[in-house]
């Protein structure tokens, strides 16, 4: 029998105590090898193609010239391999933007607690595992996308994106081309870890032309404002327009869930509602955007082709739930035009 191929780790970190910390968490499992460990962004780049690793953890903060955002990038610009980000809760502006060059996930520096937990070391290195096995693809390192500029009508439009790993680059692409100053909301359901979730709405607002906030349980939903689902909790809209926080129980194993937030927008509002679902693994909300676009509402989904994990848009697109199914790059686009055509009616 075959022996089974083990997951090739590069450590891209330049503290010495932190390069042992995770190197003895990784070596309690016999599925994980460490084929290099790089300290500056210079040896990482070197080591990325050379030792040719599964998985590449990230440390932000690098000796030399070079950060890990930008190294991410370069990374996934010529070399690409799934990177997990590797910080402290306080670098976490910074890690939003090496999600943003192309890293999967971000993790916090194991603790001294961690060690002393079985079940906290488990659940870690079965997440490294899990992103080790996504399909990652190559990113251009051109220019970003020119913002498109549009001109919305009068009457309230909502625009609900369903996302998760993989998903946060294009989310930002779509969220910075919708133009200002037309009324138009947005609501996301994105899955990002708690400790994170107030550094990925910062992050979103240095970047998009739109107010972006938490959503707030029983705040009145205006345009101009792009809604941030809070973790932990459902995002919906309620009747009124107002929204709702809710903690029931997760849908399929998530909370937040892109299904209840598209299936509130189907109950209430579906004539001027466009449901997007992109990158993510699982399938939370496809069935709710087969209910939005049931109700007529529009619904987009992310092709196989751009999709870092084609897990969420193909359960989407499997159920017919989207009506149209687009490259990351004409969402934005389609987006925009479908909001203009409603207006002109």
């Amino acid at each position: 029998m075959p022996e089974k191929k083990r997951i090739r780790v590069l450590l891209v970190e330049d503290s010495p105590a932190t390069k042992e910390n995770l190197e003895s968490l990784l070596l309690r499992d016999p599925d994980f090898e460490i084929v290099g460990w790089a300290r500056t962004g210079e040896e990482a780049l070197q080591l990325a193609s050379t030792a040719a690793p599964d998985l590449i953890t990230m440390d932000l903060f690098l000796e030399g010239d070079l950060g890990g955002e930008r190294i991410s990038q370069m990374i996934m610009g010529t070399r690409p391999c799934p990177i997990v980000v590797i910080t402290a809760k306080e670098s976490g502006r910074e890690a939003m933007d090496a999600l943003k060059y192309g890293a999967l996930e971000i993790l916090p520096k194991p603790s001294p607690e961690m060690f002393r937990d079985p079940e906290k070391v488990r659940k870690f290195l079965n997440e490294l595992k899990l992103l080790a096995r996504i399909a990652v693809i190559r990113r251009p390192l051109g220019a970003e996308a020119a913002q498109l500029q549009g001109r919305l009508g009068e009457g309230l439009s909502l625009i609900a994106i369903g996302s998760s790993t993989g998903g946060a680059k294009v989310l930002l692409d779509i969220l910075k081309e919708l133009p200002k100053g037309r009324n138009a909301a947005v609501l996301v359901s994105h899955h990002v870890r708690a400790e994170f979730q107030l550094d990925f709405v910062d992050w979103l607002s240095r970047q998009v032309p739109y107010r972006v906030k938490l959503a707030e349980h029983g705040e009145r939903i205006s345009g101009d404002v792009i809604y941030i689902s809070p973790q932990d909790v459902h995002l919906r809209l309620g009747t009124g327009g107002l929204i709702e926080l809710s903690q029931a129980p997760p849908i399929r194993g998530f909370r937040p869930s892109a299904t209840e937030l598209f299936g509130s927008l189907a109950s209430l509002a579906p004539s001027r509602t466009i449901g997007v679902i992109l990158s993510g693994m699982g399938d939370d909300g496809a069935k709710g955007l087969l209910d939005l676009c049931e109700k007529k509402g529009h619904t987009i989904a992310q092709d196989r082709e751009t999709s870092i994990v084609y897990g969420m848009p193909k359960a989407a697109a499997d159920l017919g739930a989207a009506s149209e199914i687009l490259p990351a790059e004409k969402i934005g686009g389609a987006i925009t035009a479908r909001l203009e055509l409603w207006n002109r009616t």
